[in-house]
C-alpha cells in the first residue's frame, strides 16, 4: 500500500475511534451543555432586546419554547473537529491541543448565537423549519469545515514549527 493511502487510512480509522471517544465523554456532561447554550443564548437574546426566560435547557421566547437538546449545545461538532484535529499525526501534539482549544471555545461561542437567530423566527412556523432544519446545519458544516481549512493551512504555512519529524 502506498504512503498517502496508509495515512488517510490511519487518519480516518483515528478519526471514527477519536469522534466516538470524544462524543461518549462529553455526552456524559451533556445537561451542563445544554444549560450553557441555553443561558448564553438567553443572554444575547436579551442583549438584543427580546425578552425570553432560561429555565434548565428550554428558552420561553415569542410565545413559544425553544428545547436546547445535545444536538444544539454543539458536542457533535466539538467530538467531530477535535477527532479530525488530534487525528492530524503529522502535526506535533502541542500544536494539535491548542487547535482543538480553539476549536472547543469558537463553537460555544458560535453556538449560542446559531441559537439565537432560530428563536428569532419562533413563532413563524414555515421561516422557522427552514432557518432550523437548513440553515442552522449550514452554519454546523461551515463551521467545522472552515475551522479545520484555517487549521489545515496554518500547519502547511507552518510547517517547521508544527510538524513531526
Amino acid at each position: 500500500m502506498n504512503k498517502k493511502v496508509s495515512l488517510t487510512l490511519k487518519f480516518l480509522a483515528s478519526s471514527i475511534i477519536s469522534f466516538i471517544l470524544f462524543y461518549f465523554i462529553l455526552n456524559i456532561f451533556s445537561d451542563e451543555f445544554n444549560v450553557l447554550a441555553t443561558q448564553t443564548s438567553s443572554m444575547i437574546l436579551n442583549s438584543i432586546g427580546i425578552t425570553n426566560q432560561a429555565v434548565d435547557n428550554l428558552i420561553y421566547a415569542r410565545n413559544s419554547v425553544a428545547l436546547i437538546s445535545g444536538l444544539c449545545s454543539g458536542l457533535l461538532e466539538i467530538s467531530l473537529l477535535s477527532a479530525f484535529i488530534i487525528s492530524s499525526f503529522e502535526l506535533k501534539l502541542k500544536t494539535r491541543i491548542k487547535w482543538m482549544i480553539g476549536a472547543v471555545i469558537t463553537i460555544l461561542v458560535l453556538n449560542p448565537i446559531r441559537i439565537s437567530i432560530s428563536i428569532l423566527f419562533l413563532g413563524n412556523n414555515q421561516v422557522f423549519a427552514v432557518n432550523h432544519d437548513l440553515l442552522f446545519r449550514i452554519m454546523t458544516f461551515s463551521t467545522i469545515v472552515v475551522f479545520y481549512g484555517l487549521f489545515v493551512s496554518f500547519a502547511k504555512k507552518n510547517k517547521k514549527k508544527t510538524i513531526n519529524n
